[in-house]
């Protein structure tokens, strides 16, 4: 009899792991077909031509600009700090898809290397993108930015509300860090290091039950054939390395 329960237990571990890989493979190519559609952006408006809320068509403006002249570069700086206050104007009166294309629009016509200049757009257009909800899109800006700019803070406390609203914890506490690092009297910085940890603990928590859950119903349903149930079986934590062990009930 031990030997068939080892044999059940095997055979159901086996199947429990074979249904995750489809499960997660799944899971990996609807996130391939959404960053692709992503990055195609909407379709562009008649008044803005080839300029989309993406950066789709940013190359070609660090192709254009490396055979600009200084003089050249200076007016095409002028000519982006223009374009950028009518996106802010757009922002200001509450027109945030407007104000994406005119950010957009500056991005393309800002050379490379004035990475502030660029660093402060790609932040403005997550700041509208995040008014119209398009909250994936408004944290790779937001990273965009950081990259360009490590210590910019209004990026950075920006990408970190946003990893709040999609659950990635982590990733917020990790910018509330470095956050830290750069204003460590930040009232609002410090709030969130305090209630993330257990916001976190209380998440992972939920994700132990809800796989827990799922795995409970899986298990049913192979060893219903058996003429048994996970009631028949006991799941043991260790208290000292937190793992998990299974015991079949004598």
């Amino acid at each position: 009899m031990a030997e068939t329960n080892d044999k059940i237990i095997e055979d159901l571990t086996k199947d429990f792991e074979t249904t995750s890989k489809k499960v997660i493979t799944s899971k990996s190519e609807q996130e391939d077909q959404l960053e692709f559609e992503d990055a195609l952006g909407p379709p562009s408006r008649k008044d803005s031509p080839n300029v989309s809320d993406e950066s789709d068509s940013e190359d070609v403006a660090h192709n254009e600009t490396l055979a600009l002249s200084n003089e050249q570069i200076e007016e095409r700086k002028r000519e982006v700090l223009d374009v950028k206050e009518k996106g802010n104007e757009f922002f200001r009166n509450g027109n945030h898809d407007e104000a994406c294309q005119q950010y957009s629009k500056a991005l393309k016509l800002c050379p490379f290397s004035f990475k502030v200049e660029r660093s402060i757009l790609y932040n403005n257009r997550a700041a509208a993108k995040a008014k119209q909800g398009k909250t994936e899109s408004a944290l790779k800006d937001c990273t965009k930015a950081v990259d360009l700019n490590p210590v910019y803070i209004k990026a950075l406390l920006r990408r970190a509300k946003l990893y709040e609203e999609v659950d990635q914890l982590d990733k917020a506490l990790a910018d509330y860090k470095e956050l830290h690092k750069l204003e460590p009297n930040n009232v609002e910085v410090n709030s969130a290091l305090a209630y993330l940890p257990r916001r976190i603990e209380e998440q992972t928590e939920k994700l132990k039950q809800e796989m827990f859950g799922k795995m409970k119903d899986l298990g049913n349903m192979f060893l219903k054939p058996f003429g048994l149930s996970t009631d028949n079986f006991q799941i043991n934590k260790d208290p000292t390395t937190g793992s998990y062990s299974v015991n079949m009930n004598k």
